[in-house]
C-alpha cells in the first residue's frame, strides 16, 4: 500500500494490524509482502539464529523468518501500541511468552519496510 509522509495514525495502525495478522497466521508470503527487496533487519535474535546482527535482502529475510517460525511454532503477537514518525513507525507488541518487543521500521513510498531494528524487554 503506497504511503504518504509524514505518516498519520490511520495508515500506520492499518499496517500494524496487517503485519500482526500475517505473523499470527504464520503466513511467510504475507509477512514478506511487508518488506522491500533491499530490507535490512537488525536484531539481537538474529545473532542467535544466524550468527549475525543484521539480515540483509528479502531472500535472507525469508530464510530467517522461516527458521523463526520453525523454532517457535506457537508464535503469536498481540499489538500494544503504534508510534508514528515521518517515514517510520514503532510497533510495540508482546509475544506468546509475554516478552515485550518494540520494532522501529522505516518505509519507502511504496509502503514497504526498508529498515527495521528490534528491541526486547529485559
Amino acid at each position: 500500500m503506497p504511503l504518504t509522509f509524514p505518516l498519520t495514525p490511520e495508515p500506520a495502525r492499518a499496517f500494524a494490524v496487517g503485519w500482526i495478522a500475517a505473523w499470527n497466521d504464520h503466513d511467510l508470503a504475507a509477512i514478506l509482502h511487508h518488506y522491500a527487496p533491499e530490507i535490512v533487519l537488525t536484531s539481537p535474535v538474529a545473532v542467535r539464529v544466524t550468527g549475525n546482527a543484521s539480515v540483509t535482502g528479502i531472500d535472507a529475510l525469508g530464510r530467517y523468518f522461516a527458521r523463526g517460525l520453525e523454532l517457535f511454532p506457537h508464535l503469536r503477537f498481540t499489538l500494544l501500541d503504534v508510534f508514528t514518525g515521518y517515514a517510520t513507525i514503532v510497533l510495540v507488541y508482546t509475544n506468546q511468552s509475554g516478552t515485550r518487543t518494540a520494532e522501529w521500521m522505516q518505509f519507502n513510498e511504496a509502503g514497504q519496510v526498508t529498515h527495521v531494528t528490534a528491541q526486547y524487554s529485559a
